[in-house]
């Protein structure tokens, strides 16, 4: 299904640009990373161009993390209101 000839070959070029683009203008992105996480590099998850949260957690109890609940359901809170007025 994804080989590493389509990674790096010309089908998935336009999708790799849309990968190492900016986001567009207003766009909110946010990056929740643990220093804890055990799987992924917590430096890795610095995308210069979203807002850093750092929480306590594994890789795999991120999903079910009350910290990252938390902080998903104020971001939700805040764009909610940002569209409803």
């Amino acid at each position: 299904m994804l080989s590493s000839e389509c990674g790096d070959g010309p089908c998935c070029a336009s999708f790799r640009g849309d990968l190492q683009a900016p986001l567009p203008a207003g766009m909110r992105a946010l990056s929740v990373y643990s220093r804890s996480d055990g799987i992924v590099f917590w430096e890795a998850c610095l995308d210069p161009s979203a807002e850093h949260v750092e929480v306590e957690s594994s890789h795999s109890g991120m999903s079910v993390s009350l910290p990252v609940c938390r902080v998903l359901a104020g971001i939700l809170d805040q764009e909610g209101k940002r569209w409803t007025g």
